[in-house]
């Protein structure tokens, strides 16, 4: 049993360290002036006044995140 769970958690560490080379960092608490124009002016974002931020109104399934019809520069690569 003791082995059992070794090798578990050997696979598991293994796996976590091939997601973290891939080295994609997203920074989700400031958006480019790009970004923050496109949203502005696609009806599918709706920005919030009292929290100062926007909320995307639609579904998304493995997609990636766009606005205006671009990819949104802060979540590029995200799906």
């Amino acid at each position: 049993m003791k082995n059992i769970s070794s090798v578990i958690c050997i696979a598991m560490l293994l796996q976590a360290a091939d997601v973290m080379a891939d080295g994609q960092k997203w920074t989700l608490s400031s958006f480019s002036d790009t970004d923050i124009a496109n949203m502005a002016a696609d009806s599918d974002w709706t920005y919030d006044s009292d929290a100062g931020r926007y909320s995307y109104n639609q579904a998304l399934t493995a997609a990636p995140l766009t606005a205006g019809g671009t990819n949104l520069e802060a979540t590029d690569g995200l799906l």
